[in-house]
């Protein structure tokens, strides 16, 4: 029970929430906390803090990012939020640098990515590579460097 509870609410649980839940299955318990006013609280201002994080690394206000997506990631870092904005901090760069090589090694083009660009890779899983080659822009400036190597 300990467990749920640090996992879900980041706190282990009172006396008379042990006294409550005692002899009851782990289903019931999860269901429980889900269903409580603390833990909808609890998990809009992580879902925030993860927003903000995104907001402030890519600098421009994020609406459409999924940060459910990254809950996991950020019960996984016992919800540090220094841990977590170091943890998408290198998840960008990685983003980032994919995105730079990709365009310097095939179009011999310093690109940089931009944030909705991110945001988009972010939400959807989406491989750095395929969303690049996927793309109208890359598509058209491929065309121009077919053309350019032509002449």
């Amino acid at each position: 029970m300990d467990i749920v509870f640090k996992t879900l609410l980041n706190r282990p649980p009172t006396l008379e929430e042990i006294k409550n839940l005692n002899n009851k299955d782990i289903t019931f318990i999860k269901k429980y906390i889900k269903d409580s006013v603390e833990f909808k609280i609890f998990y809009e201002n992580n879902i925030n803090q993860i927003t903000n994080i995104f907001s402030t690394i890519l600098k421009i206000k994020v609406n459409n990012l999924k940060p459910q997506l990254f809950m996991r990631d950020f019960i996984r870092l016992k919800y540090v939020y220094n841990d977590m904005l170091e943890f998408i901090t290198l998840k960008i760069q990685k983003i980032h640098t994919e995105y730079q090589d990709f365009y310097q090694n095939y179009l011999d083009m310093n690109k940089n990515i931009e944030p909705e660009e991110v945001i988009e890779i972010l939400n959807n899983n989406y491989d750095v590579k395929q969303f690049i080659c996927l793309s109208d822009e890359f598509k058209e400036l491929c065309d121009i460097k077919i053309e350019e190597l032509i002449l």
